[in-house]
């Protein structure tokens, strides 16, 4: 069962992306479906133990609520990635964690952990690589459970889309510090490889993760 909590703020963020396309009436229609498609495929949804995992699969089980909503119209989807991954944000303690360098990587190596202590096949697992020169950290995604929701619900398609996403949030980094990436296990490489590169001001940098 999908909480009440997360389904309001799927729909808060796809309201404005709907209601730029569609007129009232039909908008209104649209996230009415959405929020039924929780109810549809809650039963196929995984049994994760770890928190992390689970806040994981929300954004692939929100991306497949309006996507089916939708009728399968991916034109809409990214930007309701943006602003789902925008309002991951919507905090001050949220922001102040991720743009504090030793805040954000303690949390980081204490997210990648607990999911690769978990162990699940459903979620996340992860390689993570200590800082290096100008290499503020870095983390291989060995196991992506998005992708694998996503298949097993017939929508591979969003994978790629979901993962794009990270993107967004990058200006929510710490201050100096740059987010790349390569390859995606979604478009068919064996991993992802989540670099986070120091650009400039090196005055707050240690080696502690």
């Amino acid at each position: 069962m999908v909480a009440q909590k997360q389904i309001h703020r799927a729909l808060k963020f796809a309201r404005p992306v709907v209601a730029a396309h569609f007129d009232a009436h039909a908008t209104r229609v649209i996230l009415t479906k959405m929020r039924v498609q929780y109810q549809i495929f809650s039963s196929d949804l995984p049994q994760l133990k770890s928190p992390f995992n689970h806040v994981t699969l929300k954004i692939a089980v929100d991306t497949l609520a309006l996507y089916r909503a939708l009728r399968t119209n991916l034109a809409l989807i990214p930007p309701f990635i943006d602003n789902w991954m925008e309002g991951q944000f919507d905090s001050w303690v949220a922001r102040k964690v991720f743009a504090q360098p030793t805040l954000h990587r303690l949390y980081r190596r204490w997210w990648f952990g607990n999911v690769n202590r978990a162990d699940e096949a459903s979620g996340q697992r992860f390689e993570l690589l200590p800082s290096d020169g100008d290499l503020f950290y870095g983390v291989n995604v060995t196991h992506c459970g998005i992708v694998r929701f996503f298949t097993r619900m017939g929508a591979p398609e969003l994978a790629p889309l979901v993962c794009r996403g990270d993107f967004t949030i990058q200006k929510y980094l710490p201050p100096g510090v740059t987010f790349a990436r390569s390859q995606v296990i979604a478009e068919g490489a064996p991993y992802c490889d989540f670099r986070y590169y120091i650009t400039k001001d090196r005055g707050w940098f240690c080696s502690c993760i």
